[in-house]
């Protein structure tokens, strides 16, 4: 994957994870109300809203924006949403959840899948570019018109 692309990628999820989980931090009742779900405590959609505008949302964005040195912060985004997308189609599917608005919880579901698979592509393309620079670094090889990091040893 070319690194502009993974770097669009990157920063759409970063937006649709910093809105999503905003909603779930700052206006928990909303949703429950707009996705027709039985009125409980909403203390546990704050916490995950938490995670997501951290975790994955100011991660990716600086994921996108920090290509050095990101990928460990990259793969930990990547675990992050698969054990989420797995969680809420395991809920969805074991009947856990009261919403009478299916769509409101495939919506999201579709997305933080998606998020895990482009997550995991991104992570991988990073990883190889990664090693090949590596691997040219021993072999001596530089690109033309390419100087060294000063902060990398070579």
């Amino acid at each position: 994957m070319q690194e502009s692309i993974v770097k669009l990628v990157l920063s759409l999820l970063a937006m649709l994870f910093l809105a999503l989980g905003g909603v779930f931090l700052v206006i928990p009742e909303w949703y429950v109300t707009f996705s027709e779900a039985e009125e409980v405590n909403t203390g546990w959609l704050r916490g995950l809203g938490a995670a997501m505008v951290s975790v994955q949302g100011i991660g990716l964005s600086v994921s996108a924006f920090r290509r050095r040195d990101t990928n460990p912060l990259l793969a930990t985004i990547a675990l992050a949403s698969t054990a989420q997308a797995g969680v809420l189609w395991y809920s969805l599917i074991a009947g856990e959840f009261t919403v009478q608005a299916l769509w409101t919880l495939i919506v999201p579901g579709v997305i933080v899948t998606l998020a895990a698979i482009l997550g995991w592509a991104a992570w991988a393309s990073r990883h190889r570019s990664v090693k090949l620079l590596v691997e040219g670094r021993q072999d001596g090889a530089r690109s033309p018109g390419s100087e060294p990091d000063p902060g990398v040893p070579v």
